[in-house]
């Protein structure tokens, strides 16, 4: 055989075996991401890969964003669990959180008041402007 010839044979092997690695990789990333809880970085820094390559891996490959997405609904639920314990020990912090979040009448009110010097300066300012 040529070279030429050797050279596009042995191709498809090569490119065979990166997609192999790659899948490899992808599926050792989704372990040390579920070990990590979910961090993206803390799992690319422990596979040694950029930010870079687990999102082109996650907007390309609908299959590894599936497992991402599952991993990440782990995640909420470790929070959530550690968040009820944390409110079961007493942590004010947590018990004014939950509350905060799944309680409307403990949600913080914002309130806007003007005195009537403020809107009387705000009407004559817009009437100038409208006003020739």
């Amino acid at each position: 055989m040529t070279e030429e010839i050797q050279s596009n044979v042995q191709k498809p092997d090569k490119a065979e075996a990166t997609k192999r690695r790659i899948e490899k990789d992808k599926e050792e990333f989704l372990e040390l991401l579920r070990e990590s809880t979910g961090i993206v970085t803390i799992a690319c820094q422990r596979k040694g890969i950029v930010r870079g390559t687990f999102y082109n891996w996650y907007n390309t490959d609908p299959e590894f964003k599936k497992k991402v997405e599952e991993i990440k609904k782990e995640q909420v639920g470790v929070v959530e669990d550690r968040l009820l314990k944390a409110i079961l020990e007493g942590n004010i912090s947590g018990i004014i959180f939950y509350l905060r979040c799944k309680h409307p009448e403990f949600r913080p009110r914002s309130e806007i008041s003007f005195d009537k010097e403020t809107v009387d300066q705000a009407l004559d300012k817009i009437k100038k402007i409208i006003e020739p």
